[in-house]
């Protein structure tokens, strides 16, 4: 139980407090002209309180490499549950929320790797420094000849497929085999970019 409640909290010693700011920041950024100041507040504080949570229940039942898993999908929920709750689109908000999701992500991993010495921080936080990159190149997406019906949530779904895609790998790479995990983050990457075809259809 000390391990469950303490390791993630010291994890985040050096990166967690500014990855909180940069998320909050960012959010707010993105959304001050789509919302209102108090609503952009609570979801920003759901949403982080969302993470959290989800990330140490994962880390007490599981292990520390579900913790950012875990609070991703928290995080994910508490964003369509709010907007449905405010008649906000939720695809909308999900795709405005991702860039602050993975600065602040790589901000964290980064303030890890620094703590501990360990690459495979470090390799998470290129993957998802990869994906940001890649998120700047689809801005247009609506533009994109096989994405007819220029539906918002691309901005989610995309990344969110690479990161899988490229986790998966990872994990095949680091377990010598396809094992469950690897093969897990494989198919939910197949699954979210059967989501995304699905969503190009007008």
């Amino acid at each position: 139980m000390e391990k469950a409640l303490f390791a993630p909290l010291a994890w985040g010693v050096v990166g967690f407090p500014l990855a909180l700011i940069i998320y909050l920041f960012s959010l707010w950024r993105k959304l001050k002209g789509e919302y209102p100041q108090n609503s952009i507040i609570c979801y920003s504080l759901f949403t982080i309180l969302a993470f959290i949570l989800a990330g140490i229940s994962a880390y007490a039942l599981f292990d520390g490499d579900y913790f950012l898993l875990a609070g991703v999908i928290g995080l994910a929920i508490t964003s369509i549950l709010f907007s449905y709750s405010n008649k906000w689109n939720n695809w909308y908000l999900l795709e405005s929320t991702t860039p602050a999701v993975l600065l602040s992500v790589i901000t964290f991993l980064l303030g890890m790797a620094f703590t501990f010495a360990k690459m495979i921080y470090f390799i998470h936080a290129l993957f998802l420094f990869i994906t940001y990159l890649l998120k700047n190149l689809w801005n247009g997406y609506r533009s994109f000849a096989w994405y007819h019906s220029g539906k918002p949530g691309f901005l989610f779904l995309a990344p969110l497929a690479v990161i899988l895609f490229l986790e998966s790998g990872l994990a095949f790479y680091l377990t010598n085999g396809l094992y469950w995990r690897s093969l897990l983050l494989g198919l939910s990457s197949l699954g979210v970019g059967a989501i995304i075809f699905i969503r190009s259809k007008k």
